[in-house]
Order: C-alpha cells, then structure tokens, then sequence
C-alpha cells in the first residue's frame, strides 16, 4: 500500500490534512491512494482518497463522508496543509 506521492508542488502521506482555501470549506484528511496513471497527453495523476474531517455548511455543522482528490489539487493553490508537519 503507497504510503506517499509526490508531485511537482509536493509530497502527500496518509494522514495529512488539508484545508480547502474556499468559502465552505472542507477539511480533507488522506486515507489512502489509488493506482498512479498516466494520461493519454501524458500527464500523471494519481487520486487521494479522503476523509471529509469536517466541512462548513451553514449552521448544521460538519459532515462525515469521503471525497477523491487528484495529488496535484491537493498541493496546489485550492487547498493548505494544516496538520503539525508545516501546515498552516
């Protein structure tokens, strides 16, 4: 099991947690990866499974759940790392 990927901006591990930058916001924490791929133009991409920590939806609060996000979203200007290893 891939306990890490890297991209051009970053490396993702299990564990991490992210912070989109949007209003609404969902905080994602990263369970595991699927299987690296190469598109037809070749580009890598390989999704982050997530587990929605907590998302802000008006006054009901969090929502429990998952969410697919490719590596290079996660590293890149939608989202910040907020855990302990240089997170926000």
């Amino acid at each position: 099991m891939m306990e890490h990927y890297v991209t051009d901006t970053g490396t993702v591990r299990v564990g991490q947690l992210y912070r989109e930058v949007r209003e609404g916001a969902r905080t994602l924490r990263v369970e595991s990866f699927t299987t690296p791929r190469t598109d037809w133009k070749g580009h890598k991409h390989c999704l982050v499974i997530c587990v929605v920590a907590d998302e802000e939806q008006g006054p009901q609060g969090s929502l429990a759940g998952r969410s697919l996000v490719d590596a290079d979203r996660l590293t890149g200007p939608d989202f910040v790392r907020i855990d302990a290893e240089g997170g926000a």
